[in-house]
Order: structure tokens, then C-alpha cells, then sequence
């Protein structure tokens, strides 16, 4: 490749689509035997879900974790209730839903050993929070939905 091609416009493109890449798989831990861990964050790759809707999609995990980030804009202080489900057409998946805050701290968590379908309460104040969906080893269809209450209304 000559060095004109490597200074073009479409070769900085692909270059930095996949250093992206390699980034965002560079966050996700290589077992869920790890602990999770703060995070810097969900990224420009993040999806925004706004209370009450639900945000879907799938996973691909081959071998390795993978893992969905969602962003999410808490207008008053209270307890968000985050549901997932999952689907991998059979056994229900290796996984975890984490719950950050704006500066990736883990507020909380929940494993899917053995169940499709998580729920996660947290008391939460004003301000963006990220969500963060892990999977190992397999092909999950996901559905998410977030409500919010005031504190301790779950409960």
C-alpha cells in the first residue's frame, strides 16, 4: 500500500472504525468470572433508552463476553427498575446486567445464571446513567425496559 492510500481520507475511516472496535472489546472482561469492574463508560457506540420504552437487540458472543451498552438520562432522583430478558433459544445464558454511574462506578448488578429474565432496583440520583448488558458464550436475543419511581416505591 503506498503511503498516499494510507494518508487517505477512506483508509483513516476503516483505521479508526476498527480501533473502535478493538477498543469496545477491550472493556469487556474475558470470562464473567471477573468481577466487574468500573467502566469508562458506554462510548459513542452506547444506544439511548428513555424510561418506559424498550430498547431490544442481539448478542453474538462466540466464545468470548460481549456486551450492549445503554444510555440513560434520569430527570429526578428515585429508583429505576431495569428489566432484561433474554433469549438464547434454549438454556438460559451466561451473563449480567451492571447498572454505572456518569463516572462508571458500579451501582449494581445482577447475574443471569440460570434464569432469562433479570430485574435490578437501585435508588439512583438526577443525571445520565449507563446500563450494561454482558453475555458469554453464546447467540441472546435481549429486550430491555426502564421505569422509575420515587425511592423506595419497588420495595
Amino acid at each position: 500500500m503506498s503511503l498516499a492510500a494510507l494518508r487517505s481520507p477512506a483508509f483513516l475511516v476503516v483505521a479508526l472504525a476498527f480501533v473502535s472496535v478493538v477498543a469496545g472489546c477491550a472493556s469487556a472482561p474475558r470470562s464473567l468470572d471477573e468481577p466487574p469492574r468500573a467502566a469508562a463508560g458506554p462510548g459513542s457506540g452506547a444506544r439511548e433508552i428513555g424510561l418506559g420504552e424498550r430498547a431490544s437487540g442481539t448478542l453474538a458472543c462466540g466464545e468470548t463476553v460481549c456486551e450492549q451498552w445503554l444510555r440513560l438520562r434520569v430527570p429526578v432522583p428515585g429508583e429505576l427498575r431495569i428489566q432484561a430478558l433474554l433469549d438464547a433459544g434454549g438454556e438460559p445464558p451466561r451473563g449480567r446486567l451492571l447498572l454505572h454511574d456518569a463516572a462508571g462506578a458500579v451501582l449494581g448488578q445482577v447475574s443471569a445464571e440460570g434464569r432469562s429474565s433479570l430485574r435490578l432496583e437501585r435508588d439512583v440520583p438526577a443525571g445520565e446513567v449507563a446500563l450494561r448488558l454482558q453475555i458469554e458464550g453464546v447467540r441472546v436475543s435481549w429486550e430491555v425496559v426502564v421505569l422509575l419511581a420515587p425511592a423506595g416505591a419497588f420495595r
